[in-house]
């Protein structure tokens, strides 16, 4: 049996370090390299010679979606981040996982964490341009897309022993993704300064508030503060304002943007809390105007240990 063309597809997933194999991707592969007219149904049975000959097997329970390469001269891996990163192929990787990826925590959960936008985004022509570079898949070009449909999520609810909590946010909050090579493949995260101001707005996604001042210490000499000050003026939402101002000044980061911050951003109120989930406490900052109702040593030693 002639496996010339199913093979291009095997060589083009190794050039790229990828060991899955998802419906998409196997016909962006071979409507770029080999036939931009090849019809869907031609490119199933290629797929479907692959597994037949042994060279993949279906990944889980998503049959005809998504792929293992299992090639016998290979040293099979199980990266988790390629593998849910190629099912919500237009989402980041956010909240604990974000923190994993980007070495600002040594907690590892068994939730992967993935945010996809509200609206389902299906042509380049129908976003704002500023939406492109964070809504297209990893190793992919726009070009890929001017003339095709972006890929549709392939909803997964676990990839071997560990689940997926999917988090649908409106699409004007996509903002602040990188890609950054995990296990030698390519991903998309959400940004360090991102990551630390998603920990403040909702850090039960992220291993709780402890967890996300750890972070904040770790990251302290590397913050662009010009991003992460952009982050939560897209957001524009006041008590990040008001939280971001208070750990900052707790780190001794400072931004010009803070002056006005705290004449136009910070309204007292028994409801502006640093953590969103414990009760009010007495202890106030009169600066930022916000309750101190989660402990701060954290903070004030600038110890991002476990000790």
């Amino acid at each position: 049996m002639d496996l010339s063309s199913e093979i291009l597809l095997l060589n083009k997933l190794s050039e790229l370090n990828r060991q899955i194999v998802s419906s998409w991707r196997a016909h962006l592969i071979y409507q770029k390299y080999q036939d931009p007219f090849l019809d869907e149904k031609k490119i199933r049975k290629n797929l479907h010679r692959l597994e037949k000959s042994g060279m993949i097997k279906p990944l889980g329970a998503k049959a005809n979606t998504l792929w293992h390469v299992t090639l016998p001269y290979l040293d099979e891996t199980r990266n988790r981040y390629e593998a849910v990163g190629e099912a919500y192929s237009t989402g980041t990787f956010c909240y604990a996982t974000a923190m994993e990826l980007l070495k600002l925590t040594d907690q590892r959960s068994d939730t992967i964490h993935i945010t996809i936008p509200e609206q389902s985004v299906d042509s380049l022509f129908n976003i704002e341009e500023h939406l492109i570079d964070e809504l297209i898949p990893a190793d992919t070009e726009i070009n890929d897309w001017q003339m095709r449909n972006l890929p549709s999520q392939i909803h997964i609810k676990k990839i071997w022993d560990f689940t997926i909590q999917v988090h649908t946010i409106k699409n004007d909050w996509f903002f602040g993704s990188e890609i950054k090579a995990i296990e030698e493949v390519n991903v998309k995260t959400f940004s360090m300064e991102r990551v630390l101001v998603d920990g403040l707005k909702t850090p039960k996604y992220c291993g709780g508030l402890n967890e996300v001042f750890r972070a904040w210490v770790r990251a302290k000499g590397q913050i662009n503060m010009n991003k992460l000050v952009n982050y939560v003026e897209q957001y524009d939402i006041i008590i990040l304002y008001q939280r971001v101002g208070f750990v900052c000044d707790m780190l001794g980061l400072y931004h010009p943007r803070f002056e006005e911050w705290k004449e136009q951003k910070t309204p007292r109120g028994g409801s502006r809390l640093l953590s969103p989930d414990n009760d009010y406490e007495r202890r106030f900052s009169d600066v930022w105007n916000i309750s101190i109702n989660h402990p701060v040593s954290i903070l004030e030693n600038q110890d991002g240990s476990y000790s």
